[in-house]
């Protein structure tokens, strides 16, 4: 435990100092809609603090908005649309999203997934499987600017392409329907002999808030 909290905690300041931002860490953390006219606040803690707010336009279809403070401050829209919307039980969605950020250089993207989740009266165990494409413009920065981030680039070039995969696994905790707490895992998988992370999974944390 003592481990994984010093883990947690380097991350966290790594983060805040690191040069260049990647696709929000924040996903979608269940396949059910929010149903048209609700809203939700999603306030993570872990691994980076961030806020997403999301609501339902239909029965079947989300929108949201979301900020994280990450490699540099981090701005999304999305959408979600639920394929297998029960009240309870199985539900399947696939959600999309753009995203800017600037810090040392600006960073832009897209990413597009599925989440999958079970939701029983109090817990709702998910999975989302992230596909992430980024783009860093550090035109007029040094190598040296960057050398904070937990991401190794073996070769530095002005303007630098990658994808990657992010995988997330957990569970809601829903204390009433309109109030749950998070506890999930975050892994990274990336398809770029250029760029290296770490494969240690990351803690996450949140708050949800159901309106």
């Amino acid at each position: 435990m003592k481990r994984a909290l010093t883990a947690t905690a380097l991350l966290f300041i790594v983060l805040g100092l690191s040069a260049c931002a990647v696709a929000p860490f924040t996903t979608p953390k269940s396949g059910h809609s929010l149903g048209k006219g609700n809203w939700q606040v999603d306030a993570s803690v872990l691994p980076v603090p961030g806020a997403l707010v999301a609501a339902g336009v239909t029965d079947d279809f989300d929108a949201g908005v979301l900020y994280e403070v990450q490699f540099g401050s981090v701005i999304s829209a999305f959408g979600k649309y639920s394929l297998v919307n029960n009240r309870t039980g199985w539900a399947t969605s696939l959600y999309a999203g753009a995203f800017t950020a600037a810090s040392v250089g600006t960073t832009n993207g897209y990413y597009v997934g599925p989440v999958i989740s079970y939701k029983t009266k109090t817990v709702e165990p998910y999975i989302s499987i992230r596909y992430s494409w980024v783009k860093w413009d550090l035109d007029g920065a040094t190598e040296d600017d960057v050398d904070d981030s937990i991401i190794t680039i073996d070769t530095f070039e002005p303007e630098i392409t990658f994808a990657y995969v992010q995988t997330d696994f957990g569970f809601n905790f829903w204390v009433k329907e309109s109030f749950g707490v998070n506890v999930h895992g975050k892994l990274w998988t990336v398809f770029d002999d250029n760029i290296a992370v770490s494969s240690t999974v990351m803690p996450g944390v949140a708050f949800l808030f159901n309106f």
